[in-house]
């Protein structure tokens, strides 16, 4: 089933894409945890939360530039669960757990909150379950 394409809520140039599921090699998953997987559905809730014009993006959320690919959020996931921080319990309950990690490169903006600026780094909220719950740009 293709992702159909939503005015403002960044992915330019991605109609088209196929589900999918991107795993890297290396992987630092939670305890107990099953792999986790970059798949439409989380990019869907990525795309309506954290890029500007999205449904749900307001002034608590970090976003991500909107000029990224899907290349690059493939890029920034990989970088995100092979890094080898440890994973805290997120305040979702005990099946979720969150790390915040430096990526190589500016990714978006810190919320307005915060201060709306640049960022380097990434907070990876994922399941126990295997599901990639979010990701967003933060303060490091």
């Amino acid at each position: 089933m293709a992702a159909a394409s939503s005015p403002g809520g960044g992915f330019r140039g991605w109609d088209g894409w196929e589900d999918c599921e991107f795993i890297p090699l290396g992987q630092n998953l939670p305890e107990g945890g099953f792999d986790v997987a970059l798949d439409t559905l989380a990019l869907r809730g990525i795309r309506k939360h954290h890029f500007a014009g999205g449904e749900f993006a307001d002034e608590t959320k970090g976003l991500f530039r909107a000029d990224l690919t899907l290349a690059d959020m493939r890029n920034i996931f990989n970088q995100a669960i092979t890094d080898p921080g440890q994973w805290k319990q997120a305040n979702g309950g005990a099946a979720y757990r969150e790390k915040s990690v430096r990526i190589d490169r500016v990714v978006g903006l810190t919320s307005k909150k915060s201060g709306e600026e640049e960022t380097k780094w990434i907070n990876i909220v994922v399941s126990v379950h295997g599901d990639l719950v979010t990701m967003y740009p933060t303060r490091g």
